[in-house]
C-alpha cells in the first residue's frame, strides 16, 4: 500500500511537470 502511494505521488509530480512544460509552449 505504501509503495503504491509513493508511485502515485511520483506520477502526480510527473503530471504537474508535463503541465508546466505544456504551458510554456
Amino acid at each position: 500500500m505504501d509503495a503504491k502511494l509513493h508511485i502515485m505521488g511520483r506520477w502526480m509530480l510527473w503530471e504537474l511537470k508535463l503541465d508546466k512544460d505544456a504551458a510554456k509552449n
